[in-house]
């Protein structure tokens, strides 16, 4: 059985808007590829990645979030993401905060592949 592991890439909430909401912010960046996934408050360092079932994965990770008062913004804080494929194109996401989980997670969907280009180059010239 072949491992799933979600595209590298920009995601974005499906629905209303998706193109834009792609177009507009960094929703939320996956780079299994570069052992990063992250947003735009946030940008972790995958530690560690574990399957967990067919078509889910839990990464272990550092963060930092902008948002963040303790310890800095800059400080890294150890993090578990949780990673489960709906569908080709979209994945339920679940992530920790301080280390805890708060949220009940989201269902992000795959940018356009013109998105995709764009943040590509755009990564190339920074």
């Amino acid at each position: 059985m072949e491992k799933w592991r979600p595209k590298d890439g920009l995601y974005a909430a499906p629905g209303a808007r998706f193109n834009d909401r792609c177009m507009e912010r960094t929703e939320v960046f996956v780079e299994l590829t570069d052992k990063s996934i992250g947003g735009d408050e946030y940008n972790c360092k995958i530690s560690k990645l574990t399957e967990t079932g067919p078509g889910a994965v839990r990464l272990e990770a550092a963060c930092t979030d902008v948002n963040r008062e303790m310890p800095s913004p800059e400080t890294p804080v150890r993090e578990v993401i949780i990673l489960k494929k709906i569908d080709e194109e979209t994945i339920f996401y679940r992530g920790t905060t301080n280390g805890k989980f708060k949220e009940p997670g989201a269902r992000y969907s795959y940018c356009p592949e013109d998105v995709q280009r764009m943040h590509i180059e755009a990564k190339k010239e920074k």
